[in-house]
């Protein structure tokens, strides 16, 4: 395996799919594309952005940019966004130096009004058009809820995620175990495991030096994914 891998997150379509709340065959199209036959011909569509990673010894692994790229995606087709015109966003928030990931760019958290009139300018999609039109409705569906969240580097990559916003309880770092969901340094699947199996929070907590409180987070952030 590449050892460029180690620095990206390294998740399973079903992980990321716990972790976004997007339905894994729907994340699979988003992060991988698709084909479809139509009269007997086949179709194919890319996906919106370049894979992270792709494929590992055949199997999709979705990286840490895919994630939190595929949690705006689904941000816009909750707000009513057709899939046709999230891609034409996604071209029109590209840069020269940010062709993958467009969503995660500076120029899209800071200036998303522009590419969405831009957009409606080229597709005449009327979904978007209030939305584009009042900033402070583009920042109420899309900056609080996605990239508060986020923390981004001086070259403006997303270097780790906090999926409990304004609590910073939870960590998603991708340099960190993989990816997965860190409380208090340690892996919360583990702590939340640890826990159950010695049915207690307190024990738990003792042996892996920890406070029950951030057991009693584990436990609660994993009781959240599996609902």
């Amino acid at each position: 395996m590449d050892g460029g891998y180690f620095n990206k997150g390294l998740y399973t379509v079903a992980e990321a799919a716990r972790l976004t709340g997007v339905a894994p065959d729907t994340l699979r199209r988003w992060a991988f594309g698709y084909a479809r036959r139509r009269s007997d011909e086949r179709i194919d569509y890319a996906p919106i952005t370049e894979p992270e990673i792709g494929q590992i010894e055949g199997h999709y692994i979705v990286g840490f940019r895919d994630l939190l790229e595929a949690r705006v995606v689904q941000a816009f087709r909750k707000s009513g966004v057709s899939w046709r015109v999230i891609r034409a966003a996604a071209e029109n928030a590209k840069t020269s130096d940010r062709s993958s990931h467009p969503f995660l760019s500076e120029r899209f958290r800071t200036d998303g009004q522009t590419i969405f009139l831009e957009t409606i300018r080229e597709t005449g999609a009327r979904e978007l058009l209030d939305l584009a039109r009042n900033q402070h409705a583009f920042h109420s569906v899309i900056a609080p809820f996605l990239f508060k969240q986020i923390e981004f580097d001086a070259s403006d990559n997303a270097i780790r995620w906090y999926p409990l916003w304004p609590k910073k309880i939870v960590l998603v770092d991708p340099l960190r175990s993989f990816g997965r969901p860190l409380v208090g340094n340690i892996p919360a699947e583990t702590l939340a495991d640890a826990a159950r199996a010695e049915q207690s929070v307190v024990v738990a907590a003792y042996w892996y030096g920890v406070s029950p409180e951030l057991v009693q987070a584990a436990l609660d952030w994993q009781e959240k994914l599996a609902a």
